[in-house]
């Protein structure tokens, strides 16, 4: 599992890095929010721990900007005041941790909130190889990579990796995208989706197969 760290105290960050990477989890450090919310465009991780008072944008707002991602969120801070708690928790935190706290106190925070929303989250994912699609956010991940998709693209997505292996004609995938109505589009409209599908897909274009004569398929390993 992925956990992003942004706190602004370079000690405390590599301290509370090597203690999770000790329990297995892959993590990285951002010390500042500017560079964290860019970073967070581009990547999907597990958790977020998150400092409240950074240089800059500070965490409540960072939050603010990262409202319609789904990753849980554990708040790092030094005010212990009632309303600073609501207002962590009013934006979306899934726990809230005053400094200084012990180190084994975090890590048993870290395991209940990952435990606690990994269940509801796999529900809304479809995991086939390496791609991952998130039903919740409509979007891809591939290797934490956020990749955004049309309607048309997640809805052929989403048929083949539901059903992998299976060869789907031309035919079915006009009805599937277009719900029976297909008197106005062809099968070369079709070829058109795969290949801008396939370009989505980067270098896991290769996933998706042309059966000749038949259709397409995704195949993965």
């Amino acid at each position: 599992m992925a956990i992003i760290i942004v706190e602004d105290e370079k000690s405390l960050a590599e301290l509370i890095s090597m203690n999770l990477e000790l329990e297995g989890y892959k993590t990285r450090i951002f010390n500042d929010g500017e560079t964290a919310l860019s970073a967070l465009k581009n990547i999907n991780p597990d958790l977020l721990i998150l400092d409240v008072k950074l240089p800059g944008m500070n965490g409540f707002e960072l939050q603010k900007k990262l409202k319609n991602n789904s990753f849980p969120v554990i708040f790092l801070t030094v005010r212990a005041e009632i309303e600073n708690r609501l207002l962590g928790f009013k934006l979306g935190a899934d726990d809230y941790i005053t400094k200084p706290f012990d180190m084994e106190e975090l890590l048993f925070r870290v395991k209940a909130v990952l435990r606690r929303t990994s269940d509801d989250g796999e529900k809304n994912k479809i995991n086939c190889g390496p791609l991952i699609l998130d039903r919740q956010r409509h979007l891809l991940l591939i290797e934490d990579k956020k990749i955004e998709l049309t309607t048309s693209q997640f809805i052929l997505l989403e048929t083949f990796m539901a059903n992998p292996g299976v060869v789907f004609s031309r035919e079915k995938i006009l009805k599937k995208l277009w719900n029976n109505n297909i008197s106005t589009t062809s099968t070369r409209t079709v070829d058109m989706h795969i290949k801008r599908l396939r370009e989505k897909l980067g270098d896991k274009s290769p996933l998706i197969k042309t059966i000749y004569g038949a259709g397409y398929k995704l195949e993965v390993k």
